[in-house]
């Protein structure tokens, strides 16, 4: 007969472990600074609602890549390198990351295991990132620091990922909620800029949620840019003003030029014009003269589309209600601009000039590979690179800004090829998209083709066209951009249904 008591079964033991293990981990995060707390809660909450969802986890994973486009830097650097102006000084382990990785298991899942999906066929465009790709690892065989440019093939590798998901499981009824994410990004972006503006507490995204003391964080600290020496300039979540207005000349086309057509209702016409005007606003306050200049020049070509091709002649007098709002409402604008561009002082372009002559001269000694991948600053030290008289110490220690003698120099004729390769194929398919008969993607890609004109204008005097934000940005406009022609087949006979443009 069996007495009572207490009595314990082996089989429970594998449950008390777990339960201990579980509190172990609870009691370690709680002794974490708030800001990793948050991340991992929410990172928790995060796999819990795809969880929830796994019927529809493709549609969860593209609106997560696009919605983590602002928060891209707001990773764990692993292996950190301390070295000034890297792309990446490390390993970034983030949303972005785990994004992929599930992505990527899910994709495997389907082809492999449940055999409902084909493998996916390589297009033009896949090419010329190959082909980046090569000439950066090719790059490396002579560059002095090849950790660092590990660091940046691997920075390549992880967005090429994104964009080739993005650019394969994207369908026609995910672009309305892209671009609801996108008009956030712009809301949120602006609310921080003019926090920033107003208290002076800048470097929030280069802060990542730290807010101590300042010799624990740079929030409240900015680099000084002659002429506008007492401007607070600001940097929403990105690293650096210019790369805030950089990402801002990328994303306002969205609501600029889907306010300009006019097959949407007018109540959302009018919430977009609303959302420009934020955006406009945050942009101005960035103080990025590359960034007011190619949004401005960008913008001019997307009307000169709108009327002289698509016939839509409201257009123009649409863009300047805009602009007329926007000096309304923000008048000291014009103070600033007119700071900003006629009163810097000349020392900047000539300084810029000789740092665009030592870029040739890296890369004439360096044609078809370049220096080295992410070893620009590392060529400005080596003897045989004439450094031209000019460049003084503030601006040795920086990159060339111009995007093209940036690459040019540093992963040669190949890799020039390759990366603009890859942006000029994205805006030939986004150009042959604008006569298709589905109102949507006609102004979507017309907003994604001014957003690269923006980038490339910008980039010409900018050197931080590959930082997390903005280059996250551009790859998503590239896997949106390739897929348009994928959108536009008629299933049943596999051939585009684009014609004449229509006006709605």
């Amino acid at each position: 007969m069996r007495q009572p008591g207490f009595s314990f079964s082996m089989k429970y033991l594998p449950v008390v472990f777990s339960g201990g293990l579980i509190a172990l981990l609870v009691w370690k995060l709680m002794a974490l600074e708030l800001r990793y707390l948050i991340a991992i809660v929410g990172g928790l909450l995060f796999l819990s609602f795809v969880m929830i969802g796994i019927f529809f986890i493709s549609d969860i994973l593209i609106y997560a890549f696009v919605f983590n486009i602002p928060f891209s830097m707001f990773g764990k650097v692993f292996f950190k390198q301390d070295v000034a102006w890297a792309v990446m000084p490390g390993i970034s382990i983030g949303l972005a990351e785990a994004l992929i990785l599930l992505s990527y298991f899910m994709w495997f899942c389907q082809i492999f295991v449940a055999r409902k999906e084909p493998l996916p066929r390589l297009q033009k465009i896949d090419y010329f990132i190959f082909l980046l790709i090569f000439s950066q690892a090719i790059s490396l065989l002579g560059a002095p620091n090849k950790i660092l440019g590990f660091f940046d093939i691997i920075h390549n590798v992880k967005h090429a990922l994104i964009y080739f998901f993005i650019a394969h499981k994207i369908q026609r009824h995910h672009i309305k909620w892209i671009i609801t994410i996108i008009l956030f990004a712009i809301i949120l972006e602006s609310s921080i800029a003019y926090y920033e503006r107003v208290t002076g507490n800048v470097g929030i995204g280069r802060a990542k949620g730290r807010v101590g003391s300042s010799q624990e964080s740079p929030l409240g600290t900015q680099h000084i840019v002659p002429g506008i020496e007492h401007m607070i300039r600001a940097e929403g979540t990105t690293a650096e003003p210019h790369i805030l207005g950089e990402y801002y000349a990328m994303i306002l086309p969205i609501p600029f030029v889907l306010m300009l057509i006019p097959y949407l209702k007018k109540k959302i016409r009018f919430i977009l014009f609303i959302i420009l005007v934020i955006g406009m606003g945050g942009l101005i306050v960035s103080f990025s003269r590359s960034g007011w200049l190619s949004f401005a020049i960008a913008s001019v070509f997307a009307i000169g589309v709108m009327v002289f091709s698509w016939r839509l002649y409201s257009a123009a007098v649409l863009a300047f209600v805009v602009f007329l709002t926007v000096s309304l409402v923000y008048p000291q604008g014009y103070h600033y601009v007119y700071t900003r561009i006629f009163e810097a002082p000349m020392e900047l372009l000539s300084e810029r000039f000789e740092m665009n002559k030592t870029a040739l001269d890296i890369w004439r000694k360096n044609f078809f590979f370049g220096y080295g991948a992410a070893n620009y600053l590392e060529a400005l030290d080596d003897p045989d690179i004439r450094v031209y008289e000019g460049v003084d110490r503030t601006y040795r220690a920086l990159p060339v800004h111009n995007m093209f003698l940036y690459l040019a120099s540093e992963i040669g004729l190949f890799g020039v090829i390759g990366f603009f390769g890859i942006v000029f194929s994205v805006m030939v398919r986004c150009w042959k998209s604008l006569r298709c008969r589905d109102p949507l993607i006609r102004g979507l890609a017309l907003a994604i083709l001014t957003g690269l004109i923006a980038y490339l204008l910008d980039g010409l005097t900018n050197c931080l066209f590959r930082e997390a934000v903005n280059y996250a940005q551009l790859w998503v406009y590239f896997g949106i951009g390739i897929s348009f022609r994928r959108l536009l087949e008629d299933p049943k006979r596999g051939r585009q249904t684009s014609s004449e443009f229509s006006p709605a």
